[in-house]
């Protein structure tokens, strides 16, 4: 029976006799449809005869819509090649069970498939069974992340390759150690990229791993990199797993050891230091010969180890012990030093100090240990000599060095081993120069200072030197010989002073340009420099040495609280942390400093921050304000004297405005009215005169009245923006007119836009001063009045042609100096020019705009 291509036989049939036809297809297409993967059958045209029910959660096309479609319809087309070659291969009877390729779904998306066909010849029929590997590929992407997340993190160099030597992959580290990239190396040969590999152990050894299947281990040099690597190659199904590292630092390492064993042979038969070996794995134990002739045991391999370790102090025996112990189990650690008490065969005790290099294996393991044994009896007891001086030297901050007559140390305090960063026992045998000296260090310097030692004289000198660490810093050695009582050099002596701060401070000012030199150095106003953690003042100028009255090296013991009135630290710290954060970038204060002789001064402090390579700075200069402020006190006394005179002027002016006003009115105003009421009451006695006696009353009355009207327009402030400024100085010059005293002759030359309020009533003010003084001294026919203006100036100018006077003789009066105060007040030029007999010129220039 056949159905869609599905060949079913019907006798033999698992589901027995008693089911019919139709019940036996119904249930084997409900087992068929029931399959998760897609089974189908395809004829000999390449098309589909049946398909089950699970195309359409695989494909999403329907079993209906692919019978009689061509299969190729769906292959994706980059995979039609391959698919082709493998159908053939199934016509021809080849049974595929692996065989993948992908399809593209009814929506568009391409999903992986995995196939098991073989061909029936009979039925001329392709049975398939076709899986969805989505799920599979989705977790071989992720197991290949993690794999290339370990890969990439481990520390070494790693890639991958097939069995063509394609390489597949290349971690980070292989990237870094080789300098390229993997984007420049994946899915490239890899002899084609490193063809000088091809005669090196590289291509031998990773094609006999191919071969036979079988991991290998190698070292082999790269000539292209410089480099030694050690390597370790993998065979997997793909291709191979390569592991490398760099053991170029080994290699060299081994080189080198060879090299110092040929060395300490050589030196184990010249030196006088005890040198050994000890053999860790066997535990023999070779000294040299000096061991016998500086300690006097026997020498006998057998039993050299026994007359080492047995014969050191019985109190040193265990630190010793665990010392040596702790050094060969930490496998960071390659040198071993110890001091300690050693028994010679006389039974004398020797103080020694014993060096050891570890030689370990790959793995870590100690296997050897050499070094050297030197007797530093000497040493201690001329250490104990001086143990007084060092109880001295050791709490000082400058270093103390201690040598032989060889130059040799034999001693340094504390501060020695803070500043150079080597230890008390590094330094102990070691010449000086030899340990600190280097590259910057002055060899004309050095070779006086020899020459002075030489000639055991003492010396002074300053030189760059090098800590353990490489620092370089400056440093000022004074020294002397210590001679023995035969008068031969017992030691030399010699401090240390570290004045790497002071030579950076000097080197900046020095290494500058001429013109910051002239500001420093040069520069008339007082500058400093002080360390910004210690406030230690060290640099200064001229100028500040001269205000403050110390010497420049007094100067350079004092920190900045020194010099500044006590009890304003807080506020320096402050500044300080402003400048250091960068929040401030200039500072600049007003702030009392104190000279040496105690005097308290102020002074205008501007200061900046000044970065160097030991610490930072800050570099001040200061402008003494004592004579300024001194100045400024005594200009604003002069000055409220001034307006005190001035105050005493506008009084005096009030008064005199008062008694003029008081004179006016009982001279004139009251008599008119006095005379006015005489005739008003002498009416009624008068008869047939009663009208002549009321009109001249009336008459005095309005006289009386005028004369008011006229003291008040002298005393009320004039209205001059109701009529202008020029009509209101004509108004005036009616009024004296009107006396019938002298001619006005006026020109308006003014623009009344440049005058303020202020302006124009002090001209007018001035102007009524001026012509009443003409009135009452001038006896004057003639006055020319002028006033005009420019872009920058008003000028009043007024002339008459009266008696005049000696200006000098007047300069105390009270008009002229009402005069002069207004003009004063409006920053007014006054110039008069008069004599006897020549009238009288008056001139003032008034700024137009104040």
């Amino acid at each position: 029976m056949k159905e869609h291509g599905v060949h079913v036989e019907q006798e033999g049939s698992p589901y027995g006799s008693g089911h019919s036809d139709s019940e036996k297809l119904a249930q084997l297409q409900k087992l068929l449809d029931s399959s998760l993967d897609v089974i189908c059958s395809i004829d000999a045209a390449g098309r589909f005869r049946y398909v089950s029910a699970a195309s359409a959660t695989l494909w999403g096309y329907a079993p209906e819509e692919l019978a009689g479609i061509p299969y190729m319809s769906l292959v994706h087309p980059d995979d039609h090649p391959k698919t082709i070659t493998v159908a053939g291969a199934i016509t021809a009877g080849v049974n595929v069970t692996t065989f993948e390729n992908r399809y593209v779904r009814k929506d568009g998306a391409v999903v992986p498939v995995l196939w098991s066909a073989r061909w029936n010849a009979d039925e001329a029929l392709m049975y398939c069974v076709a899986k969805d590997l989505t799920d599979r590929r989705a977790a071989e992407h992720q197991e290949q992340q993690r794999m290339d997340a370990i890969y990439n993190s481990i520390q070494d160099c790693f890639f991958s390759a097939d069995k063509n030597f394609t390489i597949t992959f290349w971690n980070r580290r292989a990237e870094a150690v080789l300098g390229v990239r993997k984007e420049d190396v994946i899915g490239k040969n890899l002899w084609s990229l490193w063809s000088e590999a091809v005669p090196l152990k590289f291509y031998t050894e990773y094609h006999r791993a191919l071969a036979e299947n079988t991991s290998v281990h190698f070292d082999e040099y790269l000539p292209s990199q410089g480099a030694w690597y050690q390597v370790s190659a993998y065979p997997t199904i793909d291709g191979l797993h390569i592991y490398f590292q760099d053991i170029t630092d080994r290699k060299q390492q081994e080189a080198l050891l060879k090299l110092a064993n040929e060395r300490f042979t050589l030196a184990a038969q010249a030196t006088s230091d005890v040198l050994w070996d000890w053999d860790l794995v066997s535990g023999t134990c070779y000294f040299n010969s000096s061991f016998t002739r500086c300690f006097g045991h026997e020498n006998a391999q057998d039993v050299v180890y026994r007359n080492w370790m047995g014969n050191i102090h019985e109190d040193d025996i265990l630190g010793v012990t665990e010392s040596v112990d702790n050094a060969l189990l930490d496998t960071a650690v390659t040198q071993w030093e110890g001091e300690y008490r050693f028994y010679k065969s006389d039974r004398a005790i020797a103080h020694i100090l014993d060096r050891g290099f570890i030689i370990r294996e790959e793995n870590g393991a100690a296997v050897r240990m050499v070094g050297s044994i030197q007797d530093i009896t000497r040493l201690k007891e001329a250490s104990e000599e001086l143990e007084r001086l060092s109880l001295v030297a050791k709490e000082t901050v400058n270093a103390v060095v201690i040598t032989d007559p060889q130059g040799r140390i034999t001693w340094v305090n504390k501060a020695f081993t803070d500043i150079t960063e080597f230890g008390f026992a590094e330094s102990i045998g070691r010449k000086p120069g030899d340990l600190l000296q280097g590259e910057r260090t002055c060899r004309a310097t050095v070779a006086n200072l020899r020459a002075r030692i030489a000639e055991k004289v003492p010396f002074n000198c300053e030189l760059v030197n090098y800590s353990k660490s490489g620092r370089a810093y400056w440093i000022e050695i004074k020294g002397q010989p210590i001679f023995n009582e035969e008068g031969g050099v017992k030691q030399f002596f010699a401090i240390q002073t570290d004045i790497t701060r002071r030579k950076e401070a000097e080197a900046l000012i020095r290494s500058s340009e001429e013109k910051y030199k002239q500001l420093f150095y040069g520069s008339p106003q007082p500058k400093w420099t002080f360390d910004a953690e210690t406030f230690r003042i060290v640099e200064v100028n001229e100028a500040a040495v001269e205000l403050y009255g110390y010497s420049r090296a007094e100067f350079l013991e004092l920190t900045v609280p020194d010099i500044k009135e006590a009890g304003t630290g807080a506020k320096l710290r402050e500044v300080v942390e402003e400048l250091r954060s960068g929040r401030t970038p200039v500072y600049h204060g007003l702030l009392r400093h104190v000279k040496k002789n105690g005097t308290i001064f102020l002074i205008d402090v501007t200061s900046r921050l000044l970065p160097m390579s030991t610490g930072c700075y800050i570099i001040c200069s200061g402008i003494d304000m004592t004579e300024k402020i001194g100045l400024e006190q005594e200009i604003i006394a002069q000055k409220i004297a001034a307006q005190q005179e001035v105050s005493r002027a506008i009084i005096n002016t009030q008064e005199k405005e008062r008694s003029e006003v008081g004179k006016e009115l009982h001279d004139n105003v009251c008599q008119l009215l006095t005379t006015a009421k005489l005739y008003l009451e002498n009416i009624k006695y008068l008869g047939d005169r009663k009208d002549e006696f009321a009109d001249r009353g009336i008459r005095i009355v309005q006289q009386a009245i005028n004369e008011i009207r006229f003291l008040s327009k002298q005393l009320v402030t004039p209205v001059l923006h109701d009529i202008g400024f020029e009509a209101t100085i004509h108004e005036l010059i009616a009024h004296y007119e009107a006396l019938n005293t002298f001619e006005v002759q006026f020109r308006y030359e003014a623009n009344e836009e440049l005058m303020d309020k202020d302006l124009k009533l002090a001209v007018y003010r001035i102007l009524q001063e001026l012509f009443n003084n003409t009135v009452k001294y001038a006896g004057a026919s003639l006055v020319e009045l002028r006033i005009l203006s420019t872009d920058d100036q008003v000028v009043l100018q007024f002339r008459d042609n009266g008696c005049g006077f000696d200006p000098s003789a007047a300069r105390n009066g009270i008009g002229l100096n009402n005069i002069r105060n207004r003009a004063d007040a409006y920053k007014g030029v006054l110039r008069i020019e008069s004599s006897s007999g020549n009238g009288c010129a008056v001139a003032i220039l008034f700024p137009a705009r104040l």
